[in-house]
């Protein structure tokens, strides 16, 4: 006779929804992740702004159900502190906290080149440095604010991102306040906000809905970089058109369900995603070699 495992098919039910969210979360979080790194945010303030996430949305929850706030229930849920809950339903949604200590080390790095005086000229403006020595020296300002980090590594990816180049006989200068992509501003970041919002809030609702809900897709992989342009606009065009027609007769039926119970009234929502990517393999290295930085004794570098 079998041994039963404890807890049964709900226990494995759980086990499996686990799972099968964890492998999710790791290939949705993986582009969130470079948009994240690309805006100069670091892992702890990403971390900061889940937990505020977190929070408001098992308040909301509760004042959908219970019609008040629980702050033992959402700790209970999310395992966030009490005390930690209170401040972030304290702090208006729009004001996230900010934390100095939470920036990653490169930026750091940049700000105190920025604003410590020792590494200033006579004008205030961020000094050329000296790659080692004594301070005022980069390997001098890694060694305050690199959180331990060898200098090369720092330097070779304020590089990498551009915020910072050699120029001269080995001497480093600063290119820009943060490492943040020069490809994004405030505005590209506000629409990358409301459609990835409406996106996965309209997806949300399909996966806890009963409804005859259905996505539908096409893809091809023979498309010549010299067609897309033409493509682009003819799916922009199409895409304008459905949508216009989509708003059209929504509103032709709100006013045709006037006087109908709002309780028996539906929630639509519709999302046309299009996206490009390469079908030519990995992304081939670069060939060019790492410039070679060294410690000379009795060089004043």
């Amino acid at each position: 006779m079998s041994k039963k495992t404890p807890g049964g098919p709900s226990k494995r039910r759980a086990a499996a929804v686990r799972a099968a969210a964890s492998k999710a979360l790791a290939s949705i979080l993986e582009p969130l992740a470079g948009f994240v790194l690309d805006s100069g945010l670091s892992v702890r303030e990403l971390e900061d702004l889940f937990r505020a996430a977190a929070v408001h949305s098992v308040a909301a929850r509760q004042r959908a159900s219970q019609q008040r706030v629980n702050i033992s229930g959402i700790a209970a849920t999310t395992g966030i502190p009490r005390a930690e809950i209170s401040q972030i339903l304290r702090t208006p949604k729009r004001q996230p906290r900010v934390k100095a200590a939470a920036q990653t080390p490169i930026n750091r790095i940049l700000t105190a080149w920025h604003e410590e005086p020792g590494y200033q000229t006579s004008k205030g403006k961020p000094a050329e440095l000296r790659v080692f020595g004594a301070a005022p020296s980069f390997d001098a300002l890694v060694k305050q604010h690199g959180a331990g980090l060898p200098t090369r590594a720092v330097l070779d990816e304020l590089t990498r991102v551009g915020a910072s180049s050699v120029v001269g006989i080995e001497r480093i200068r600063i290119n820009a306040f943060a490492a943040i992509s020069t490809e994004i501003g405030p505005k590209e970041i506000r629409v990358f906000a409301e459609k990835a919002s409406r996106l996965l809030s309209a997806l949300s609702i399909i996966e806890h809905s009963q409804g005859h809900d259905f996505l539908a897709g096409i893809s091809a992989a023979n498309i010549e970089s010299s067609q897309l342009p033409i493509f682009r606009r003819e799916v922009a065009a199409r895409t304008a058109d459905f949508v216009s027609a989509m708003r059209e007769n929504l509103s032709n039926d709100e006013v045709a369900q006037k006087g109908i119970a709002r309780s028996e009234r539906q929630v639509i929502h519709l999302a046309v995603i299009y996206k490009e990517g390469s079908s030519s393999g990995p992304e081939k290295k670069s060939n060019q070699l790492r410039r070679n930085l060294r410690r000379m004794p009795g060089l004043n570098w």
